[in-house]
């Protein structure tokens, strides 16, 4: 998706990668434990890893630069956000069981509130 497009509708794609990045994140007990272990500890191979994040982000936020030109939004802050925020959120519920502002993450109901949130704040960051 990312090297056919050409700077346009680039929240369509971000939108479509985080919906299914807290599918996978949520079903992946193993993902869970790496990113887990990304965090508490510093190691070669988490900064490698970490790296390449890095170098795959850069194709998609230089696509969604020039889309975005002459918006004043720090896109790379609102994307840093809303993957942190699905990171903590998924590995909240998953290790307390527990509502996180009145939202159960563990249920249907609750990941859709979750994922129409990432939708519309994509929707309000583009329409800015």
């Amino acid at each position: 998706m990312i090297k056919s497009n050409q700077g346009e509708n680039t929240r369509e794609i971000l939108d479509c990668l985080l919906q299914n990045q807290i599918d996978y994140f949520f079903s992946n007990e193993e993902m869970q434990k790496t990113i887990l272990w990304q965090i508490s500890e510093s190691t070669r191979i988490m900064t490698e890893i970490c790296e390449e994040r890095e170098l795959l982000s850069k194709f998609f936020f230089a696509l969604s630069d020039k889309e975005l030109d002459g918006k004043s939004i720090d896109f790379r802050a609102v994307s840093a956000l809303l993957v942190a925020g699905i990171y903590y959120l998924v590995l909240h519920a998953k290790s307390t069981d527990t509502l996180f502002c009145e939202i159960d993450l563990n249920t249907q109901e609750g990941m859709g509130r979750i994922k129409n949130a990432i939708s519309l704040i994509l929707k309000n960051t583009y329409n800015n």
